[in-house]
C-alpha cells in the first residue's frame, strides 16, 4: 500500500511539473517573466483551496487557450508581435481575475 501512495504522489508531482512547465513557456514566448514580472502577480490569499493543481490547471488551460488565439492573430496578420505581448498580459490578468478573484 505504501508503494501506491509513493507512485500516486510521484505522478501528482509530475502533472504539477508538466502543467507549470507548459504555463512558464508560453508567458516567456510573450516577454513575461514567470516569477518577476509584475504582469503574472495576482492578489489571492494564501488560504486552503487556493494554491491547487486543479486552479494551476485551469490558469494552464486560459494560457493556452489565450495562446492559440494570440498566434493565430499575428499568422493571419491581424495583430503585430509587440501588440500580442500586449494582448497576452490583459488575457493573463483576467485569467487570474477569473481563476482567483473569488480567493480574498
Amino acid at each position: 500500500m505504501g508503494i501506491i501512495l509513493y507512485l500516486k504522489e510521484n505522478l501528482r508531482k509530475m502533472d504539477t511539473h508538466h502543467i507549470l512547465t507548459i504555463s512558464k513557456s508560453i508567458l516567456r514566448k510573450y516577454g513575461i517573466d514567470p516569477v518577476n514580472d509584475p504582469a503574472n502577480l495576482m492578489i489571492a490569499n494564501n488560504g486552503e483551496g487556493v494554491h491547487t493543481i486543479d486552479n494551476a490547471k485551469k490558469v494552464s488551460f486560459g494560457l493556452t487557450q489565450a495562446d492559440r488565439e494570440v498566434s493565430d492573430a499575428v499568422k493571419c496578420g491581424k495583430i503585430s508581435v509587440t501588440q500580442s505581448k500586449l494582448i497576452m498580459r490583459a488575457k493573463l490578468q483576467m485569467i487570474g481575475h477569473e481563476v482567483f478573484g473569488g480567493y480574498r
